[in-house]
C-alpha cells in the first residue's frame, strides 16, 4: 500500500479525500474551528429548545420532532402549540440556527475521516476516503430537510416537497453521518 497525507492507494484503488490541497495541519485546524462552532451553535439551540417543549398525546415534543414527522397531523398540532403560546419565533430561530449547525458538522465529520484515513492502511483507509466524501452529500439533504421544516413553521398551506421526501432527506443524511461516527470511533479504539 502506497500513502501520503492526501492519497490513497490500496489494491490498486486510489482515493484522494476532498481536502487534498491543504495541508494536514491546516486541515486539523480547520477541524477545530468546524467543532467549537458546532458545540457553541448546539448549546444555543439547546437553550432555545428548552422553552418549546410541549406535550401531545402525553409525549414531550420539540423541534427536533419536526425532524422525523410521521404523520403532518402530529406536526400541525405541534406548531399549532407553539402558535398558541407564542413559541412559534422561537421554534423558527432554532431551525434557522440548524443552518450553521449542519453545515459546521458534516464537513467537521468529513475532515475527521480523512485525517483517519491518512493514518489508516488497507480498506480501512480507503473506507475513511470514502466516507470523507460521502459525508459531503448530507449537507444538500440537511439544507433540503431544514428548509421543509422551516416551510412548516412559516405556515406555507401546500409545500412543494412532501413530507416523505423530508423524512427520506433526514433519514440518508442520519445515516451518512452515523457511518462517520462509528469510523471515527473504530479509528480511535484501533
Amino acid at each position: 500500500m502506497l500513502k501520503s497525507s492526501n492519497v490513497i492507494k490500496s489494491s490498486g484503488i486510489t482515493i484522494m479525500h476532498p481536502y487534498f490541497w491543504i495541508s494536514p495541519e491546516m486541515q486539523w485546524t480547520a477541524l477545530n474551528m468546524l467543532v467549537i462552532t458546532a458545540f457553541l451553535v448546539m448549546v444555543v439551540m439547546y437553550g432555545i429548545g428548552r422553552s418549546l417543549r410541549v406535550r401531545l398525546g402525553g409525549v414531550p415534543s420539540r423541534v427536533v420532532a419536526l425532524d422525523m414527522p410521521w404523520g403532518t397531523q402530529r406536526t400541525e398540532a405541534r406548531i399549532r402549540v407553539w402558535k398558541e403560546k407564542g413559541l412559534l419565533k422561537r421554534a423558527f430561530l432554532q431551525t434557522s440556527l440548524r443552518y450553521l449547525w449542519l453545515l459546521c458538522l458534516s464537513p467537521a465529520l468529513s475532515i475527521a475521516c480523512a485525517l483517519l484515513s491518512a493514518g489508516s492502511s488497507g480498506a480501512a483507509a480507503v473506507y475513511g476516503s470514502m466516507l470523507s466524501w460521502g459525508v459531503l452529500l448530507a449537507v444538500p439533504l440537511d439544507v433540503l430537510q431544514n428548509t421543509i421544516m422551516l416551510r412548516k413553521l412559516k405556515g406555507v398551506p401546500r409545500m412543494v416537497v412532501k413530507t416523505d421526501c423530508s423524512v427520506t432527506a433526514r433519514f440518508l443524511a442520519f445515516l451518512l453521518k452515523a457511518c462517520c461516527f462509528i469510523y471515527i470511533a473504530s479509528a480511535i479504539a484501533a
